[in-house]
């Protein structure tokens, strides 16, 4: 049966089915003579909310944590002990666009980096039912280690617990964009068959007293940001900590934003982003049948982005030098990380894309900086946030 036209939920509806139970897929690919056949075992999928770690060099590791699930603070703890093994001296924690989860594993998962007895979470509600106090329950295993922790306007809810958590306590150096300002606890009262009252009854506070709120919810649940943050929390170790309107970063970093000639590089692929794509993936498989490049630290030449534009122009792309050259930069990553993909692996293609990351390159930089947790947190301005 074609696939073509399909949804992607048609598409998902197809290919999920009992754990055990196969699918025949055959994939028609640019290059390709026959159609591509596989015969798939459908199986029960576990998507870890902490992938393998990747060593930078300098002995500098970096984390991502995607969201606060399940078994989150277990991958977390095994992932950094795995490394510190592999000969990790520093890490960067990257906690940027998770959307938070579960309370608890976002405590568990403070508390392999604080010392026993050291508050993790305050709630304080006007009931005394809703005021509750989580404190670390074990000694940490890596106090030595120096901690870089990336979060931005999307790191929200539980994640904002771990981040806070770091900083009060200065275990951690936050960097990046202030973040989201979820912190409040909702009870729902059933009031008939279809019709609820959520009513919030708390709110969560870092061990500072800082409440994690910087959200304001209106009567149909919409949001706005709150007023400025203010100065009136200390650290641990005294450093003046904002207050107010989510976690305020050590250091400032603000995302990069593409340049007025970058967006219109790629406002010239509205509508024609699969042709792109497929001239990308073409080029890639090419090479690699090739063997080419020969390391995945290759660079980019302005031959293989000419090569890309021909076969756009093949394929009825034609662009203006200008716009052309204004997308040099973008076309060079993109077309890198898909050459990584074909040609030596996701996990290559993902560690190529970190390092292209300006602000785990910041992260690092800090850290080579900083040979211990106490020397890290002086490259923060008490109170003001460094840029």
């Amino acid at each position: 049966e074609s696939a073509a036209g399909w949804t992607m939920e048609r598409t998902i509806e197809a290919l999920r089915g009992e754990a055990g139970t196969f699918v025949n897929v055959a994939i028609r690919r640019q290059g390709a003579g026959a159609p591509i056949r596989y015969r798939l075992t459908r199986e029960r999928i576990h998507q870890r909310a902490v992938p393998e770690g990747l060593m930078l060099g300098g002995g500098v590791g970096y984390l991502s944590m995607t969201v606060v699930r399940e078994n989150s603070s277990w991958e977390l703890s095994r992932e950094v002990g795995r490394m510190v093994g592999a000969g990790m001296k520093a890490l960067v924690l990257d906690l940027r666009s998770n959307p938070g989860g579960l309370r608890d594993e976002a405590v568990d998962a403070s508390d392999l980096f604080l010392d026993a007895r050291q508050d993790i979470l305050v709630s304080r509600g006007r009931a005394p039912g809703d005021n509750h106090r989580w404190t670390d329950r074990s000694p940490q295993r890596w106090r030595w280690l120096p901690i870089v922790v990336l979060v931005n306007g999307g790191t929200a809810s539980a994640a904002e617990i771990i981040a806070g958590a770091l900083q009060d306590h200065d275990r951690a150096l936050v960097v990046g964009d202030t973040t989201y300002g979820k912190g409040i606890v909702q009870t729902v009262f059933p009031l008939g068959p279809r019709v609820a009252l959520r009513i919030t009854t708390a709110r969560w506070y870092t061990p500072s007293g800082r409440s994690i709120q910087g959200v304001a919810l209106d009567s149909v649940m919409g949001a706005s940001r709150s007023k400025a943050a203010d100065v009136g929390f200390l650290s641990d170790g005294g450093r003046a900590l904002w207050a107010g309107g989510g976690i305020v970063p050590d250091v400032i970093l603000r995302s990069d934003t593409l340049s007025t000639a970058e967006q219109r590089f790629t406002r010239a692929f509205e509508g024609q982003v699969p042709v792109f794509r497929d001239v990308l993936t073409a080029y890639a498989l090419e090479l690699r049948r090739s063997a080419e490049p020969a390391t995945p630290d290759f660079v980019v030449t302005g031959g293989m982005r000419n090569e890309v534009r021909r076969r756009l122009e093949a394929k009825g792309l034609a662009l203006p030098d200008s716009t052309f050259d204004a997308g040099e930069k973008i076309l060079g990553e993109q077309l890198g990380y898909e050459i990584t993909r074909y040609r030596f692996g996701q996990e290559e293609e993902r560690l190529r894309r970190v390092r292209d990351d300006a602000q785990v390159r910041e992260a690092i930089s800090l850290l080579r900086s900083a040979p211990t947790p106490q020397a890290l947190l002086g490259m923060a301005a008490p109170g003001s946030g460094a840029h």
